[in-house]
């Protein structure tokens, strides 16, 4: 993504590695989380990426252009270059990456990682992504190759890139400004429209991506065809107002704002104004054409490839990362890519490398391939182990390699809603097809967070003879049947279905009702009457309480048992990753740990007196409030000597529904007193 790219039969430009510098410690100092009392001093660190787009495809557009000129243009010599500058580095870092994860990562994530590697290998990582479902997927702190995205985007222009400079230079000689200036616009439209309605799409795809690489194309040809007829001032005065709007979206504009999109016009448009302008010795071309800084530049697809996988491991291994931590590995990082600058790239850039080297590449890419998919067939080689893993640990990840509300399965098998396929899963089923255990006289109704009690509460009722009805469905809480939550639109649908199922119960049930209430202020509407997705209507924040609350005084006036949960406290740390670092650090002897931010607790208690201003008491309503039995004072517990509270973002791990639902439902007697 971020190749250096020695422009043959160009003039070298040193600034240009200068901005290449400055990318790459966006990049770096963003996934670092610096900040200074507070205030986060990188917030868009991650506009690096786009830069490195602009300066691909200026340089990449002026040496296919070049030789197109002079009739000697060779697909195959362009794929040879690309291929000597990305894959040797990239393979180095992926061998020593697979080497730490085999060590450091449970085996559900080694599979995982086995699944980026491969997609990382073949450069269809930004497909991988995509597709990923980010509903369980791990945060990106965790994600050792997520950078190598962008490396995939970028290799699958080269793959069209060359036949639209055949084309646009056969036929459109003289319009291919324009010809560029029509891709650009339209790519840039379509990633404004899908950042909102499809923003894995937009972030990951080249389609959304391609306009960024194109900006790079279009300055290249308005450098080589357009003359230079504007008053000195400008390139005196405009490269500096170009690295301006770079700092600028790299220090105020955060990561909160739709990307790609119109906002990112603004690096894009200002390292532009620095590769057409900067051609004098004006003030912001003398500080990018600094010495340190262009070392810095030339040696940045290094920095780019280690600094992800360092960071990672060290989360795995040793848990978060203060300030002092982080500088310490961006240095590692800096003397990593010193070494693979000059022990791999420099070496494999000759115009004509020797056989044994690609026979290197090609073996080492091969033994990859063959480590991913013997991890991914072995499940992340889990047979294997306890060679990793205490005994303890290994013991305890039964309850943590699966997410808690995708536990429960039935032996007979229904059918998931919006595929229609067969599964024994019991979330996400059409609720006609709901998995039904034992006597049936409990009801859990709502989504993950609800499902998240599923399991625990299924092997204690069927300890007594009893069982559950399961009607829980990611992102869909029990609210009315016009709203809808996050990217399932079927919500609406799904709790219609689950009032008829509910209308046909001919005794009385026990409801265990549990969201995510947090994602109530995002809620939305389904059009109104006919009852479909059109256009996105937001739903109003007591639209969606009140009916709420009025689904559960529906089921208490039909004589129902409610068991309500009140709103969980969420975590940003990783619990699971946590807990079994501790294990493993510890030799089993894992104490009390706290979430060391109070803003789960404060958020807890927020919803839960908006809640108390809509539920109100019923002989035959139980509220259970997690803050209670997870919470001391205002720090909430994440982990105790019965394991990790939580698997998978906020959700609760086995021990921590266990903890939860506590007395009132695990301590009931065993028997039926009659």
């Amino acid at each position: 993504m971020i190749v250096n790219h020695m422009a043959h039969n160009m003039r070298y430009r040193a600034e240009l590695d200068g901005v290449r510098a400055v990318a790459v410690l966006a990049v770096v100092f963003y996934h670092a989380k610096l900040s200074l009392l507070g205030y986060e001093l990188f917030k868009g660190g991650f506009f690096g990426v786009d830069i490195f787009f602009v300066l691909s495809g200026f340089l990449i557009t002026s040496i296919i252009f070049s030789d197109l000129a002079k009739n000697h243009f060779s697909i195959r010599d362009f794929f040879l270059r690309r291929a000597k500058r990305i894959l040797p580095a990239l393979i180095l870092v992926l061998l020593i990456s697979s080497f730490f994860a085999y060590i450091f990562l449970l085996p559900d994530n080694l599979a995982v990682y086995a699944k980026t590697l491969l997609s990382s290998l073949f450069f269809i990582s930004n497909f991988y992504f995509f597709c990923e479902d980010t509903y369980i997927s791990d945060s990106s702190d965790y994600k050792p190759l997520l950078h190598t995205w962008s490396l995939s985007v970028e290799w699958q222009f080269y793959i069209i890139f060359p036949f639209l400079c055949i084309i646009a230079f056969k036929h459109f000689k003289h319009k291919k400004l324009k010809f560029v200036i029509f891709l650009l616009v339209s790519s840039l439209l379509l990633a404004q429209f899908l950042s909102s309605w499809q923003p894995n799409f937009s972030f990951y795809l080249l389609p959304t991506r391609m306009w960024e690489l194109l900006a790079g194309s279009a300055v290249a040809i308005l450098l080589m065809d357009c003359k230079d007829n504007l008053n000195k001032i400008y390139y005196k005065v405009m490269p500096s107002v170009g690295l301006l709007l770079i700092l600028f979206s790299i220090l105020f504009v955060d990561d909160k704002v739709l990307h790609p999109s119109i906002i990112t016009v603004l690096p894009i448009l200002g390292t532009c104004i620095v590769i057409y302008f900067s051609r004098q010795r004006d003030i912001a071309t003398s500080l990018l054409s600094l010495k340190p800084v262009i070392f810095i530049g030339a040696i940045s697809y290094s920095i780019y490839l280690w600094h992800q996988p360092l960071f990672v491991f060290y989360r795995v291994k040793m848990g978060s990362i203060n300030v002092q931590v982080s500088i310490v590995l961006i240095l590692l990082c800096v003397a990593l890519a010193i070494a693979s600058f000059y022990l791999i790239e420099k070496p494999f850039r000759k115009r004509h490398l020797a056989a044994w080297k690609w026979a290197v590449m090609s073996i080492s890419m091969l033994i990859l391939t063959i480590f991913a998919g013997l991890a991914i067939f072995k499940n992340g080689f889990s047979d294997s182990a306890s060679e990793r893993l205490s005994p303890l640990a290994i013991k305890r990840y039964e309850d943590f390699k699966t997410p808690e509300f995708r536990r429960l399965e039935s032996a007979t098998e229904g059918r998931n809603y919006l595929s229609g396929n067969a599964t024994p899963l019991c979330i996400n089923r059409d609720p006609s097809d709901a998995c039904r255990f034992g006597d049936e006289s409990w009801v859990v109704i709502g989504d993950s967070y609800a499902g998240s009690f599923e399991y625990a509460l299924q092997t204690e009722l069927a300890a007594r003879g009893k069982g559950i009805i399961s009607l829980t469905y990611e992102q869909c809480s029990f609210v009315s049947d016009n709203l809808w939550f996050g990217t399932a639109p079927e919500c609406a649908e799904i709790n219609r279905r689950r009032w008829n199922v509910i209308k046909a119960f001919t005794d009385k049930k026990t409801f265990l009702i549990s969201a995510n209430y947090a994602q109530f202020k995002d809620t939305k509407m389904v059009d109104n009457p006919s009852h479909s997705i059109g256009s996105v209507l937001t739903a109003s924040n007591v639209l969606v309480w009140t009916s709420l609350a009025d689904n559960i005084n529906k089921l208490l006036s039909m004589g129902h048992r409610v068991v309500m949960v009140y709103p969980i406290p969420t975590v940003r740390t990783d619990v699971k990753r946590e807990y079994f670092r501790l294990l493993n650090v510890s030799n089993g002897n894992v104490g009390k740990v706290y979430d060391k931010s109070t803003k789960g607790y404060n958020a807890a208690i927020s919803l839960s007196e908006k809640l108390d201003t809509y539920i109100k008491p019923n002989p035959n309503l139980i509220i259970i409030n997690p803050v209670d039995s997870l919470c001391e004072g205002h720090s909430c517990l994440i982990i105790n000597k019965s394991g990790g509270l939580y698997n998978q973002g906020s959700h609760l791990s086995n021990a921590g529904a266990k903890l939860v639902l506590g007395r009132i439902i695990f301590e009931e007697p065993k028997t039926d007193p009659h």
